[in-house]
């Protein structure tokens, strides 16, 4: 019975933080990371996209963002939407990561098969 709580309390941990898709391109820095996942700090709340801000392109957590940019730039996604010049996005939750809504699932279904016995 104690695996089962902390397996669950390990899926629930894992469904309720924030993730976003990760991708970074600084020329300055030679950095080319793309296809990754970005797990947020527990007080960021917004996937961000960056279009070629201070030579930056990114997609990910905001404060990882705002590291790229060598904290040159002070990111603030207090609402969703983009920028006036389009090239600052935010989003909330993960919106932003084309692929977490079938892992959301699929982590919810393991914690229900776990709590009903079933066997996987």
């Amino acid at each position: 019975m104690l695996l089962k709580i902390f397996v669950t309390l390990m899926f629930v941990a894992k469904v309720f933080s924030l993730q976003c898709y990760f991708d970074a391109k600084v020329d300055s820095l030679k950095l080319n990371v793309q296809d990754g996942i970005d797990n947020c700090e527990s007080d960021d709340s917004y996937c961000i996209k960056l279009e070629n801000v201070n030579g930056v392109y990114a997609k990910g957590c905001a404060k990882t963002a705002e590291k790229l940019t060598l904290n040159s730039l002070q990111v603030t996604c207090d609402s969703e939407g983009c920028s006036e010049t389009g090239n600052m996005c935010c989003c909330k939750g993960n919106k932003c990561n084309s692929s977490m809504g079938v892992s959301n699932f699929l982590s919810f279904f393991v914690v229900i098969a776990a709590f009903c016995g079933l066997k996987l």
